[in-house]
């Protein structure tokens, strides 16, 4: 076996000096990198090794033993040459390949030596060579900057690089200050509305609800007196006054939308009083109690609304 070892390089060179050609794969594809490299025999004894050259299989004979050398090819043969193998030697096409050609090259091998073909050519390795190969110069952006690369003008490609970083980094600032300009700008609206109608409708509300047990206590002596009934009535006028300027203040200012749900209580809260004053004016027509302590209830509910965009507020802050 060792006697081999030695002989065979001359043998190689003298006999076949050829280059390895995958089959199928065009004269015109073949690179420094497809030259034949020595591979390691194995078991010592009689061999059969079988290999593929550009001339065809090559028999070495030396002595009485014969020695059928198969430099394999399309993936099947490893050495150190496989390593440095171009993206266009692993797809079997020629550098000035179009994409149209590249691409039918993908597929063919894909389909030639994915592992669920069930093809005695099926290979894990050699299909993440494949796919890899594919995504570079498959892609005619990545392709052009590939073919820079192994031009000697990486240097133009790093140069690129580097720009296109410090314009991503621009965008990035850029981007950042557009959405610090816009939640400044949102912060500065709910501050707005929440001082020039948050605060003001809450202030009436107040007042519209506030006196209400207290005005009732008052009336609840005599109902039926003209005196507490006319009093009665008239705090009903005020509240029905302050609920059109609460009413018209919440309307005055569109909501900022972090303030959504404010708004929201704060506008069930003026419903629910407006159907709770109406409730209660009918009482004083026909001094049925029940429109009474259906008023009352509605109070109770705007009152619980009212108490709820309050939380809301604190929040906020």
């Amino acid at each position: 076996m060792n006697r081999w070892k030695r002989i065979l390089p001359y043998l190689l060179r003298e006999k076949f000096p050829h280059r390895l050609r995958p089959r199928g794969a065009a004269e015109s594809s073949l690179s420094p990198f497809n030259t034949v490299h020595l591979i390691n025999f194995g078991q010592k004894g009689n061999g059969t090794f079988r290999g593929s050259l550009t001339g065809g299989k090559g028999e070495i004979e030396a002595g009485k033993r014969q020695k059928r050398v198969l430099f394999f090819s399309q993936g099947l043969f490893y050495n150190s040459a496989m390593a440095q193998q171009t993206h266009y030697q692993v797809l079997e096409v020629h550098e000035a390949a179009t994409q149209a050609e590249i691409k039918r090259a993908y597929r063919r091998l894909a389909k030639r030596f994915h592992p669920d073909s069930q093809t005695e050519s099926a290979s894990h390795d050699h299909i993440a060579r494949i796919n890899n190969a594919y995504e570079v110069i498959g892609d005619p952006a990545r392709r052009v900057l590939y073919d820079r690369e192994r031009q000697g003008l990486s240097g133009a490609s790093r140069e690129e690089t580097a720009q296109q970083r410090t314009q991503r980094t621009a965008d990035m600032q850029a981007a950042y200050k557009r959405h610090r300009q816009a939640s400044q700008s949102s912060e500065a609206q709910e501050d707005a509305w929440l001082k020039l109608v948050y605060g003001p409708v809450d202030r009436l509300i107040g007042k519209i609800m506030s006196p209400l047990k207290t005005e009732v206590r008052k009336l609840a002596a005599d109902p039926f007196d003209d005196e507490l009934m006319e009093a009665f009535q008239s705090y009903l006028e005020q509240c029905g006054t302050w609920l059109d300027q609460a009413k018209t203040k919440f309307q005055s200012m569109a909501n900022p939308a972090s303030t959504a749900g404010v708004a929201a209580d704060i506008y069930h809260c003026l419903g629910q009083l407006e159907d709770g004053l109406e409730e209660i004016e009918r009482f004083t027509y026909s001094y049925e109690t029940s429109y009474l302590h259906t008023g009352q209830e509605l109070f109770r509910m705007a009152h619980h609304q009212r108490q709820e965009a309050k939380e809301r507020v604190k929040r906020l802050g």
